[in-house]
């Protein structure tokens, strides 16, 4: 009943900004300025043919290609970044020694916006596939290591002492208590990287790609084609929602990671 409460809310919201989108177009009576829906879902979809370097390919299929090399990069890009940076919380908590300096990194991270990075990384790269892949990869790593060094922060440590007077070693705290304690804030903090991915990557591929949605957007920017902007607009943000409720549905169907095991 819920999920046919949301499906239709979502309908009517989707509704209800399509019908504002038509009122203001007819207002402003100016495509080239404020396009209508109609004439960006097709008009608009058709011109990414010019992208096509055969001249054979028709504009959806171009979109589609470019989207899927987009998605491509962030699933790379996010998947290392998210190992790494949960790797390195978690080596924080594990080795003591390195626990001061891996924490101050951490705060270093989070006190820099990472957008503000990303001329060094295509100054450093030189605008090369590689660069997109490692700009995503450390953006990502700075997101789930800052959340996954607070979680550890926030495990109770009573159940850390229980475990040390029963002489568990630290692999078994580790991988019993704090892993498992951790993987609620951890997945919270994946679902906002998520969302900010989509961000990251249009943001290197607008300054350096040559292929992607940021691609294609750079270029209706610099034509100011502002149908092809709205278009690659609206399917930011229905990636953006397909990508959360599908990662809801992944972790909600999946028990353990639903609450912390040591509250229960």
């Amino acid at each position: 009943m819920n999920a046919v409460k949301r499906v239709i809310s979502f309908i009517l919201a989707t509704a209800l900004v399509l019908l504002a989108w038509e009122l203001i177009a007819h207002k402003v009576a100016n495509p080239k300025l404020f396009p209508t829906p109609r004439y960006v879902f097709t008009e608009s979809i058709n011109s990414f043919a010019q992208f096509d370097e055969i001249g054979s390919a028709t504009g959806l299929s171009v979109l589609l290609q470019h989207t899927s090399q987009t998605l491509l990069r962030i699933i790379i890009g996010t998947t290392l970044g998210s190992l790494l940076g949960l790797a390195y919380a978690v080596a924080g908590f594990y080795w003591s020694s390195i626990r001061p300096i891996s924490n101050v990194f951490a705060l270093l991270f989070r006190s820099i916006p990472l957008l503000v990075l990303m001329p060094l990384f295509v100054f450093w790269f030189g605008g090369s596939p590689v660069g997109i892949y490692t700009w995503l990869t450390f953006a990502s790593f700075t997101v789930v290591a800052t959340g996954a060094i607070d979680a550890i922060a926030n495990v109770d440590l009573s159940h850390i002492q229980k475990a040390q007077i029963l002489c568990a070693s630290r692999t078994q705290i580790t991988s019993q208590i704090i892993l498992p304690a951790i993987a609620p804030e951890v997945i919270s903090a994946y679902k906002a990287l998520m969302g900010f991915s989509w961000a990251f990557s249009l943001g290197a591929e607008f300054l350096v790609a040559r292929s992607g949605l940021g691609y294609l957007a750079s270029y209706a920017y610099m034509y100011a084609n502002m149908g092809q902007l709205l278009l690659i607009m609206v399917l930011y943000g229905l990636l953006g929602l397909l990508t959360f409720a599908m990662l809801h549905v992944i972790f909600s169907r999946t028990g353990w990671l639903a609450q912390n095991p040591l509250k229960q």
